[in-house]
């Protein structure tokens, strides 16, 4: 079930860049996005079925789908238009009661409180339920974990997925709730161009990078 899900929301984070600039896109003879959006209802309301994204074993506790909850939030977001305000709200309520069962899940101390964080932000922006007290601590606990120049450590370790998430991520919960916290916004965005200036002294001058870290494909 985990591994259809991610594939699900991985496939369809990429698409949501491509949907938000070419809504009409087909493939196969099909819309792109009425793919999309029929998947993602059948995965939050089709419980018993091969095409249920299923529910986190535990109300409170971290869990993979947690990452594709977080996932899925970021492309309605950036695709709102065309994946999220084309659903009736039926369908909308029952994608955001999907999202909500994550929402009161407890992210591991490290990169995972972002998707905590943008599965709630999603839903606040949405008025839909979320724990607004989860966000607000995670959202601190991860700004604390910043060192110097827009690095991030990730639970004590820096490697090439902090470019990926502790640096991108932060953004993108600065467009959806920033907001509600100017001063931890701006914070963001000062903490990224700091990064900016120094990542590109990570590649060679033929592209390469060091062979260190985890996650070779966030490469």
């Amino acid at each position: 079930r985990d591994a259809q899900t991610e594939a699900f929301a991985r496939t369809l984070f990429l698409a949501a860049g491509v949907l938000k600039t070419d809504p009409k896109m087909a493939a196969f003879g099909r819309p792109v996005a009425d793919y999309f959006r029929d998947t993602l209802i059948r995965g939050c309301t089709e419980w018993g079925t091969a095409a249920t994204f299923g529910r986190p074993p535990a109300a409170d506790a971290p869990c993979q789908s947690l990452v594709e909850a977080s996932f899925i939030a970021m492309s309605l977001a950036v695709a709102r238009e065309v994946l999220w305000t084309p659903l009736s709200d039926r369908d909308r309520d029952a994608v955001a009661g999907w999202l909500g069962a994550h929402a009161r899940c407890v992210p591991h101390p490290n990169n995972w409180r972002w998707f905590t964080i943008l599965v709630n932000a999603f839903l606040k922006r949405e008025g839909s339920h979320h724990d607004a007290a989860l966000l607000k601590s995670s959202l601190a606990a991860m700004l604390a974990d910043h060192v110097d120049a827009g690095w991030y450590h990730d639970h004590g370790s820096f490697d090439f997925y902090a470019g990926w998430i502790n640096q991108t991520l932060p953004l993108v919960w600065a467009g959806l709730d920033g907001g509600s916290d100017p001063a931890a916004r701006d914070l963001v965005y000062r903490r990224n161009d700091l990064f900016l200036e120094i990542y590109p002294h990570v590649f060679s001058r033929a592209g390469r990078m060091p062979k260190w870290g985890r996650s070779l494909t966030y490469r």
